[in-house]
């Protein structure tokens, strides 16, 4: 309530040229960087849904109780974030495409391991991987 009443009567410096979704816009509106934002949000989608659903999955199927399933999914994250600081000098080397498409294949292939073969803990756990 009081960010509506007194809130008003606060000075501003308000930069009236400033854009907010143009920028955003522009990117969007150009095919490289749309192609590219397109693969980023498919993967995202991709390892989210997956790993959305895996814990309850792993729970169901093994029993393990949420430390387990944490443990699990923290050393996913810990490698996601060696291969993020990895991925420039394979983008340099191979080129940011090949990258990003190397990526979404590989996400895909998780996605159809945990399908097809996802009963069996050791190749659950190296789709996780």
């Amino acid at each position: 309530m009081l960010l509506f009443t007194a809130g008003r009567k606060i000075p501003s410096d308000k930069n009236p040229d400033s854009q907010f979704l143009a920028p955003y816009w522009r990117l969007l509106t150009n095919k490289d960087s749309a192609l590219t934002y397109l693969v980023v949000l498919i993967e995202g989608i991709l390892i989210i849904g997956s790993f959305s659903s895996l814990d309850a999955f792993i729970e169901y199927l093994y029993q393990y109780n949420n430390l387990y399933i944490g443990l699990m999914m923290t050393a996913f994250g810990v490698l996601a974030v060696i291969g993020g600081r990895m991925s420039d000098k394979l983008a340099a080397k191979m080129g940011g495409k090949r990258v990003l498409s190397l990526g979404l294949l590989s996400a895909t292939l998780a996605d159809v391991i945990f399908y097809l073969y996802g009963s069996q803990l050791v190749v659950l756990v190296i789709g996780i991987y």
